[in-house]
């Protein structure tokens, strides 16, 4: 034995040292395998559960996309229409996003009215192909109630084709205007009514006037509510919507929107001499405020497209041949509201 001592190590420690480290190496192909696996083993419970095999999902989306040409074809013939040619860019687009639908959803019966508008009535914008494809079954359920009271309410019972009036008929400011008019002869009613120091009657009018209106939007399809900031009235339809997911995503897509009195205008229409902002202020329709909320512009393209409305009253309807001017549409539209509603429980 060496009876030398050992060499003790020398170890330095120096706390203001700065350690580097660079390992370099090549993952082995077999690990990289079983990497794979390991994802695969993760996200497998999920796509059993819904049986998304390769094939099966090729399956069922060509499945979809049949029957939606099915049901399309189906309505063409039934109403015995021609067949137009069709965009590739609303084509194409429209069979890859339908083939996404599950099988019993819904939408694939939008689908196929979509399908039928574009093959129909000439050329529809490709981006409602965008935006069906953005909506669910929820919207959809909403957006075909609302849509159903809408036309059910008496504003949008033409048919466009025949009329070219039912964009115009289903905009929030159309019920809004009729409104604004009967709210300023009961204003300028009611200056009388407070200089006749019978102040607690003019407030009884304007609660009357705001819980009329709240009936007719759910009378018309069309939600409203009434706000009277000076006398804190406020009423609004049963069907006027609370926050919820899916009010936000028709809100975000521009199907739906609110509008108020004080945006519409011209004021012309309603306030012609503008004597009730003369005694009022200017910003009477701020403080006497009807919101109306129901279908933009696109939104009611959107609709008429999928759901249009001669599919909801029939064939016939889309046939009618009435004089407008002596219909319920202008008895509504120029505030003749007992003829209106008169015409109305006539037909009912």
């Amino acid at each position: 034995m060496n009876d030398e001592p050992r060499q003790k190590p020398s170890v330095s420690i120096d706390f203001g040292a700065k350690a580097s480290l660079e390992v370099k190496a090549e993952i082995p192909s077999a690990a990289t395998g079983k990497l794979v696996e390991a994802l695969t083993d993760i996200i497998r419970p999920f796509t059993e559960k819904r049986g998304l095999k390769a094939d099966l999902i090729r399956l069922q989306r060509e499945e979809v996309a049949v029957r939606v040409v099915k049901l399309a074809r189906e309505r063409i013939e039934a109403e015995a229409q021609s067949i137009k040619p069709m965009p590739a860019k609303f084509l194409s687009r429209l069979l890859e996003s339908c083939s996404l639908e599950e099988p019993n959803s819904p939408l694939v019966d939008w689908w196929a009215g979509l399908l039928v508008a574009g093959a129909t009535q000439g050329p529809v914008r490709p981006y409602l192909v965008d935006l069906m494809s953005k909506i669910g079954d929820e919207e959809a359920e909403y957006l075909d109630e609302r849509w159903s009271a809408l036309c059910n309410g008496g504003i949008a019972i033409y048919d466009r084709t025949e009329y070219g009036m039912v964009y115009q008929k289903a905009r929030p400011s159309i019920l809004i205007t009729p409104m604004l008019g009967m709210l300023r002869q009961i204003l300028l009613d009611n200056l009388e009514l407070k200089g006749k120091s019978r102040p607690l009657e003019a407030r009884k009018r304007l609660r009357a006037f705001a819980e009329q209106a709240a009936m007719w939007g759910d009378e018309l399809g069309m939600s409203v509510r009434v706000s009277f900031l000076d006398s804190e009235i406020s009423c609004s339809s049963r069907s006027y919507p609370i926050s919820h997911p899916v009010i936000d995503v028709c809100k975000a897509l521009n199907l739906l929107d609110f509008v108020g009195s004080d945006t519409v205008g011209p004021k012309a229409m309603f306030d012609p001499d503008g004597e009730v902002e003369k005694q009022y202020g200017s910003d009477v329709w701020r403080r006497h405020k009807i919101t109306v909320w129901g279908f933009t512009e696109l939104g009611t393209e959107f609709m008429q497209a999928c759901k249009p409305t001669d599919h909801l009253f029939g064939t016939d309807f889309a046939n009618q041949k009435a004089d407008l001017r002596e219909g319920p549409f202008f008895a509504f539209m120029f505030g003749r509201w007992d003829e209106y509603f008169a015409m109305k429980n006539k037909d009912t």
